[in-house]
């Protein structure tokens, strides 16, 4: 990878953020800018490590305030990534959710939009589109072609999917009308080590330790791509010329039954346990499986870790974080 001046990662204390910003720091990202404003990120040991490496800096603030963002420094490559995330955070504080994603992509795009940066990368999500594979039959695995909508505006689990719609139109804006090189990844379902607590497995490991074994939506399929994974797959299509003002799926297509899922977590465990079923949450859909040819075609990167082998990787951390 090619050596560059700066980067700046917002987000940089959450998980996918922390994770992309260590991977810069260690892999020719030049000065990297950690921005957060720690109401979500986590200021743990990981952390405190990263940010006292040499080249490093944390920049704490609230990128709703324009003062705040307009201050940040010249950088090459901005990762927008910060945002509230969680199906919990959707359902108990959709105007959080909506604000939050909102105002910053606008104030960022304010400030980096005609600044001469080299890329400016947009985390989206597979939210986006999840309404178009439930209610219009789309195909799965799911192409970046597909049209972005949403449901029912009324129902607060749309809130994250639609500010992201609106935030990848904003880069797309930027893009057509100052010639910003913007690319959008759409991020789904990662996991691994330090992704909290809020996300389906972490929360299937903290009550499989309890003993409970309760699972929402058993038949429902996704697919699971591995931090390392997404966050490679990111920074090459970030210095890619040809993924400027595109779209790109990060994630695999290798498709598992939510059911699947939590019967591999059991056995990496050595936990034997009768799985509790109940109704998936209202809006969830049964479905999501990315095609990633798009992805893997520019990039040429096709490897992935496996599913097993990501979860024995996450299970030792979570491990040691309660130790």
């Amino acid at each position: 990878m090619s050596q560059a001046k700066g980067s700046l990662v917002t987000g940089a204390a959450g998980f996918i953020g922390y994770h992309l910003a260590r991977n810069l720091s260690e892999n020719g990202g030049g000065q990297v800018y950690l921005v957060d404003n720690f109401a979500r990120g986590q200021h743990d040991l990981d952390f405190a490590e990263l940010a006292s490496r040499d080249g490093v800096e944390i920049l704490s603030g609230d990128l709703r305030d324009i003062d705040f963002v307009e201050s940040l420094p010249e950088v090459e490559y901005v990762y927008h990534l910060a945002s509230i995330n969680g199906t919990e955070n959707f359902y108990q504080r959709p105007f959080d959710v909506l604000e939050a994603a909102l105002i910053p992509t606008l104030a960022l795009l304010n400030r980096y939009a005609r600044a001469g940066i080299q890329r400016f990368v947009l985390s989206s999500t597979s939210e986006a589109y999840a309404s178009t594979v439930e209610h219009f039959g789309w195909e799965v695995p799911t192409g970046e072609d597909v049209p972005l909508s949403v449901s029912d505006v009324r129902n607060p689990r749309w809130s994250y999917a639609s500010a992201k719609i609106a935030c990848e139109s904003a880069v797309n804006a930027a893009h057509l009308q100052f010639g910003t090189p913007v690319t959008t990844v759409r991020y789904h379902n990662v996991y691994g080590p330090r992704m909290g607590w809020q996300h389906v497995i972490p929360q299937f490991i903290e009550r499989a330790k309890r003993g409970i074994f309760e699972l929402h939506g058993a038949t429902n399929s996704r697919s699971f791509i591995f931090v390392n994974d997404a966050v490679r797959l990111t920074r090459l299509v970030a210095q890619h010329p040809e993924a400027i003002g595109e779209t790109f799926h990060v994630g695999t297509q290798q498709e598992i039954s939510m059911m699947g899922l939590a019967d591999l977590i059991l056995e990496k465990m050595g936990i034997e346990g009768s799985v509790v079923t109940f109704d998936a949450p209202l809006g969830s859909v049964s479905r999501r499986v990315p095609d990633t040819r798009k992805l893997e075609e520019l990039t040429g990167d096709f490897e992935r870790t496996a599913l097993a082998e990501g979860l024995e990787q996450t299970l030792r951390y979570y491990d040691s974080v309660n130790n």
